[in-house]
């Protein structure tokens, strides 16, 4: 498709880019980096996301090596072809003067990061990162099972948050930062 120009007005409390962070387990990560196979994963994840998101939708994508697990950041501009979801229900309700056309790319975080298509990128990102060894983390079904204090419970004696201390204020319901 190439260089892309919006020409819908972009309102001020749109999302104009999306961060993804990906990594695996410390343990994982090292193994990859020791076996010399980091640049190829970087690779693998840049085509993974350039088939997920379109190449020309990505902005950005830096491997951080600066902290304890190598990790990427991937940015990019959730640009969309095609109608919006609630247009078909709007025509139904009211009248338009003006209609907008239908086959002109728009940004639109809504369209991309529904519930359903956050659980198909995670499990074909693991679909491509299991050569490495790299497996999908546990999905929210199997989570929503148990009660709320014991998710706490899982999350503060895992490994990986171990050196952290982080704590939940139920008054507020909201999570504090480190100590």
């Amino acid at each position: 498709m190439g260089f892309v120009v919006l020409t819908r007005k972009i309102g001020s409390n749109q999302v104009r880019a999306i961060r993804i962070n990906v990594s695996g387990t410390h343990e994982d990560m090292k193994r990859i980096e020791k076996e010399g196979r980091l640049d190829e994963w970087c690779a693998d994840n840049l085509k993974c996301f350039a088939d997920t998101f379109r190449k020309e939708n990505i902005v950005a994508a830096h491997l951080h090596m600066n902290e304890e697990t190598p990790h990427i950041h991937v940015t990019f501009v959730p640009i969309v072809k095609g109608e919006r979801k609630r247009r078909k229900r709007e025509e139904q309700t009211k009248k338009r003067y003006h209609k907008k056309p239908t086959d002109t790319v728009r940004l639109c975080a809504d369209d991309i990061m529904t519930r359903l298509k956050l659980k198909s990128y995670q499990d074909t990102y693991a679909e491509a990162m299991a050569k490495y060894g790299l497996q999908r983390g546990k999905t929210a079904r199997r989570l929503a099972t148990r009660p709320r204090s014991s998710i706490i419970g899982i999350y503060r004696n895992s490994p990986t948050t171990s050196k952290r201390k982080w704590w939940t204020c139920n008054s507020k319901k909201k999570r504090h930062g480190r100590n």
